[in-house]
């Protein structure tokens, strides 16, 4: 199991408290969980986010005018979604104690750069494509890996959150337990 179990019941108990106030007719704000961030220039492009307790650098490449010491807001947004799909299969594999010893996800993300020209030949100031590759070593059928890789990208927030017009595109690679 990738989750340790105590952080399961953890889970497990907070989803029944959740199941249980949507049975008890519990306002809407009871589920809201509020996000706040705060991003200040550091230098040049260079930007420093806080979230929480938490610090994020943010830079732009040499040739988009930053110093490029740190990922780009672009690099981030596909970080969060990998990070995302990641913790999904972690979380859902340990909850339905499918055998998986290791998932890796990569993302590609595919941006048309003519977003910075003005005028009608001007392409949408986003991401066109991303593709979410999930690599899985396991034991467990394919099936049951498949039926977990559904539930991934269905319950995925940060994906969820990107513009529709956006292709994504989910590839599951099943690779057997070495022996």
């Amino acid at each position: 199991m990738l989750l340790e179990t105590k952080r399961l019941e953890i889970m497990r108990e907070k989803t029944k408290k959740l199941v249980a106030a949507l049975k008890t007719s519990v306002p809407e704000q009871a589920f809201l969980r509020p996000i706040h961030t705060r991003a200040q220039q550091v230098k040049n492009l260079k930007i420093r986010v806080v979230v929480g307790k938490h610090i994020v650098n943010i830079d732009e490449p040499l040739d988009g005018g930053g110093d490029d010491t740190a990922q780009s807001p672009l690099d981030t947004l596909l970080v969060a979604l990998a990070a995302c799909i990641e913790v999904n299969w972690i979380t859902y594999s340990s909850a339905f104690n499918l055998d998986i010893r290791e998932v890796v996800v990569e993302v590609e993300g595919m941006i048309d750069r003519r977003f910075v020209l003005s005028g009608a030949n001007s392409v949408p100031a986003r991401l066109n494509a991303v593709k979410i590759i999930s690599r899985v070593v396991t034991s467990a059928p394919r099936e049951n890996v498949e039926r977990i890789h559904q539930k991934v990208q269905q319950f995925c927030p940060v994906s969820e959150s990107l513009h529709p017009d956006i292709t994504k595109v989910y590839l599951l690679e099943i690779q057997p337990v070495p022996i």
